[in-house]
């Protein structure tokens, strides 16, 4: 059973998403717990995933995520920065 609201899948389904941020590895595998039970896993990997440190990213590049990125150091600020950069495009 999936914890994701329905309104979270169908939007991962419909791309209406445009990244995701990992602040930890537990929220990470919390995370990809939850897109699996709930049938959105190609559609949720697909997208930008953008994690806190290296080894939060190793978490969502070893379930299979192609697009992440790390901030520059392990803090919400680089976090967002790395998040404003990538938007402005």
């Amino acid at each position: 059973m999936s914890n994701l609201p329905r309104e979270v899948c169908d939007a991962f389904v419909a791309n209406q998403i445009e990244a995701v941020l990992h602040y930890s590895g537990r929220s990470a595998r919390a995370f990809l717990e939850s897109i699996r039970a709930a049938g959105v896993e190609i559609s949720a990997l697909s997208i930008p995933q953008y994690c806190i440190s290296a080894g939060v990213a190793s978490v969502v590049r070893d379930a299979g995520a192609t697009q992440v990125v790390v901030a520059a150091s392990p803090d919400e600020n680089a976090l967002f920065a790395l998040l404003d950069r990538a938007l402005r495009v």
